[in-house]
């Protein structure tokens, strides 16, 4: 059995006991918890809100019996059917879409149920009591709609569109078909709107 001296066991308790608080001083003191490293939180940065989705301005709108939408509309479908460049009026290059907006608006005000009837002076074969022949107004034909389709020319079997009530109950038809007239003559000149050049006193306008 190995004798060590009382003084040395003493020494070695002692210098135990200081390593002992040394350690446990060291765990518990603010200095020690301060000097140990934290990581750093970024500052938050606040996020926007994602921007509100833009209207589409080409969405058709309903409904088309409110003036204002079946407008609205018009000018929609002439993007949506490709009408583009210009055209010469009075020595000012307007949008043709202006020009087909302006016709619609000279024939119906861009109503949908807009109904002009054409007359035509036709003689009875009877006389006055001055000799001249009598005569009476009578109905040649029916405009149609809001881009006012003619049933003498148009509307029947065989023909662009197969009834009145079809015309009536689709405007967005009756427009596709006047753009795409528009696109394939480059003119409007079947409607008086156009041929009269009554449609220029609305360019800018509508």
């Amino acid at each position: 059995m190995l004798n060590i001296p009382n003084e040395t066991l003493d020494l070695f308790q002692e210098a135990l006991a200081k390593l002992s608080a040394f350690f446990s001083g060291y765990k518990t003191s603010p200095q020690a918890q301060n000097s140990a490293p934290s990581a750093a939180v970024p500052p938050q940065t606040p996020q926007s809100p994602p921007p509100a989705p833009q209207p589409n301005p080409d969405a058709l709108q309903s409904p088309w019996s409110d003036p204002v939408i079946a407008h609205h509309n018009v000018r929609a479908l002439c993007d949506l059917e490709g009408i583009t460049g210009t055209e010469q009026i009075n020595g000012t290059h307007w949008l043709k879409k202006d020009i087909l907006t302006a016709c619609v608006y000279q024939e119906s005000q861009f109503r949908i149920n807009a109904k002009h009837e054409n007359t035509v002076m036709e003689d009875t074969g009877e006389k006055d009591a001055n000799a001249k022949p009598i005569l009476v107004r009578k109905v040649a034909s029916t405009d149609w709609g809001i881009v006012q389709i003619n049933d003498y020319w148009h509307i029947g079997p065989g023909k662009d569109f197969p009834s009145v009530d079809y015309v009536l109950s689709n405007s967005e038809l009756d427009v596709r078909y006047m753009c795409r007239y528009y696109k394939e003559h480059g003119h409007l000149n079947a409607w008086c709107s156009y041929s009269t050049g009554a449609f220029k006193q609305h360019l800018g306008k509508v």
